[in-house]
């Protein structure tokens, strides 16, 4: 069988076996969802929501150092991602995008000051009515591009870390999967990503009209926490982080289709397919299709 039909039977399999293991793979972590909303002593800040993302981050870096040499790390890489509730990550993942716009220079000032302006029940009325709202008063700060600068890293970041794992499942379906790595290949993801392109605010982004009501999202919440004197700790967090459904979807469906690729699984290499395809590439691109990037991995390895 070959290498290509391999891998396209074992994406068959996942995509079929999907429906069955929406009902049997995650009982617990409903049950656990249902618990965290009513065991909490007190509902998290919008701080303490960005944490999930900012872990997942962290353990995205400790992947890019990996090789991705022997199953143990491409066990380990599964199971940090498996970590992950797709409800969490989606919370988090807009916390962190508002505090980081919220933090960017210029921001606070020219929120506060149109606020004062205007009232702040007319302000918050006029950007809930009008789409553009606040996009045209942040165009005037670094706050967009501190956002958009930031998920192009994450995104970049996360798919060399899935284009290593695809290297290696290819590059062993073969042969046994060993310490050694194949001639020509890249040590890690680090290697692949080399100096890391453009530097904040030297890159043009084309945003989708989709991105733009995504970013409208996360500019209201870093609004409101310029205009919080409590530094955020006394906004009601879990209703203004109401989840977005696109994006828990697509996480949910990443999350998904890896546990029953991984179960469909007869080998370490096929393991490694599962794990970049399905857990690093489908969750990069729950939000790297907001700021353009086809190609550019790619490019930089071909031209090393």
């Amino acid at each position: 069988m070959t290498v290509a039909r391999t891998l396209v039977g074992l994406l068959k399999i996942c995509t079929l076996g999907a429906g069955l293991t929406a009902i049997a793979a995650f009982p617990a972590a409903a049950q656990n969802e249902d618990r965290s909303e009513t065991v909490q002593d007190a509902p998290e800040t919008v701080g303490q929501y960005a944490r999930h993302y900012r872990s997942y981050r962290r353990d995205i870096d400790e992947l890019s150092e990996m090789p991705f040499t022997s199953r143990d790390e491409v066990q380990n890489a599964y199971e940090l991602i498996m970590g992950y509730e797709p409800v969490d990550l989606t919370r988090g993942w807009f916390a962190h995008q508002a505090l980081v716009a919220s933090r960017a220079p210029g921001f606070m000032d020219m929120i506060r000051t149109t606020a004062r302006e205007r009232g702040q029940a007319e302000f918050f009325a006029t950007a809930q009515q009008d789409s553009s709202f606040l996009w045209g008063i942040s165009s005037n700060t670094a706050a967009i591009n501190f956002v958009f600068d930031g998920l192009y890293q994450d995104a970049r970041e996360a798919r060399a870390v899935g284009q290593v794992l695809n290297d290696r499942a290819y590059a062993y379906m073969d042969t046994r999967y060993g310490s050694r790595l194949p001639a020509g290949a890249v040590a890690n993801a680090t290697e692949l990503l080399g100096d890391g392109g453009a530097t904040s605010g030297e890159r043009a982004y084309d945003v989708p009209y989709r991105a733009q009501q995504v970013m409208q999202r996360v500019l209201e919440l870093a609004a409101r926490l310029s205009l919080d004197s409590s530094g955020g700790r006394n906004l009601n967090a879990a209703g203004l982080l109401s989840v977005d459904h696109q994006t828990n979807q697509c996480l949910r469906w990443a999350r998904l289709n890896l546990a029953q690729c991984m179960a469909a699984s007869r080998t370490t290499a096929e393991e490694a397919y599962c794990t970049g395809r399905h857990g690093v590439d489908d969750i990069a691109d729950c939000w790297g299709w907001i700021v353009s990037m086809d190609g550019e991995i790619e490019q930089a390895a071909l031209s090393e």
